[in-house]
C-alpha cells in the first residue's frame, strides 16, 4: 500500500465533564442533567493486511496481475516476490520473465514503462526494461534471484520527472517519467511467481481476478520481449 497512515474513525466512547472558573459545563449525558442513554456508532479503522497471489504461465504465454495501486508523484509502493518455477525452453523465441510495470502495456496505453527480470539458466536474471521510445532493452546487468528461494522486494518510487525501481532498497532502474499518475502492475512470461503486498481491508472489496491467458506469439501489438541478445 502507499505510504499514508490510515485515519482512525470517531470513537464516540468517552464523554468527560470539565470544571473551569467555577462554572460547571455539562456535556450531553454527563451528570444528573442528562436526558438518558445516547446511541453511539463506532467506526472501525481499516486494517492493513498482507495480500498474496500467484501468476503462472507456461512458456510463450504471459499474464498480468490486476492493478495493485495508483501512484502519484511523491508516492511509493512495495511488492515482494519470488519465482516458484520457470518453464524454460531453449528453442522458445520469448524470454521467461517476472515484470514490474507502471501502467499496463497494451494497444490502448502506449506510454507504459517497466522493469523486467529475464531468466537465464544459472539463475542470474538479466535486468531489462521497457520504454515507449526504445521498446524492450537491457541494462547489461544481471541479478542472482533463486527460483523458489527467499522473497525479494521491489519498491516503486515516483518523483518529479523520474520513476525508480529499488531491489531490496537499492536503485536498479531509473527512467524519465512525466506522467502525473500511474497504475502498478506485475506480469510474468513463461514463469510461475508468487507476489505479496500490503493493502487496507477497505480496499479488499475492489479486488478483481487476474487477466486471461495470453499467447506471446499472437499478442501483437503487445510484445513480450525476446531472449537476451536476440
Amino acid at each position: 500500500m502507499r505510504s499514508a497512515a490510515p485515519q482512525a474513525g470517531p470513537s464516540g466512547a468517552s464523554i468527560r465533564c470539565w470544571l473551569s472558573l467555577g462554572v460547571l459545563l455539562l456535556s450531553s449525558g454527563c451528570g444528573d442533567g442528562g436526558t438518558g442513554p445516547t446511541n453511539t456508532t463506532t467506526t472501525t479503522a481499516p486494517r492493513i493486511v498482507t495480500t498474496e497471489f500467484t501468476i503462472s504461465r507456461p512458456s510463450c504465454f504471459f499474464g498480468w496481475s490486476r492493478p495493485l495501486e495508483s501512484l502519484s508523484i511523491g508516492e511509493s509502493f512495495t511488492v515482494r516476490f519470488k519465482p516458484l518455477s520457470v518453464d524454460y525452453m531453449e528453442s522458445a523465441d520469448w524470454g521467461n520473465t517476472v515484470d514490474f510495470w507502471l501502467d499496463r502495456l497494451s494497444a490502448d496505453d502506449d506510454d507504459a514503462i517497466g522493469l523486467i527480470f529475464n531468466y537465464v539458466p544459472d539463475s542470474r536474471w538479466w535486468i531489462d526494461y521497457f520504454t515507449p521510445e526504445g521498446g524492450f532493452e537491457t541494462t547489461g546487468k544481471r541479478e542472482l534471484i533463486h527460483v523458489n528461494g527467499d522473497f525479494r522486494e521491489i519498491t516503486f518510487v515516483r518523483s518529479e520527472g523520474v520513476s525508480k525501481w529499488l531491489l531490496d532498497g537499492e536503485v536498479i532502474l531509473e527512467l524519465v517519467d512525466h506522467k502525473p499518475e500511474r497504475m502498478v502492475y506485475t506480469r510474468v512470461v513463461g514463469t510461475d511467481a508468487l507476489f505479496q503486498y500490503e493493502m487496507t481491508t477497505s480496499a479488499l472489496a475492489t479486488v478483481r481476478p487476474e487477466s486471461e491467458l495470453r499467447d506471446c506469439r499472437i499478442a501483437e501489438p503487445i510484445a513480450c520481449g525476446g531472449r537476451p541478445g536476440s
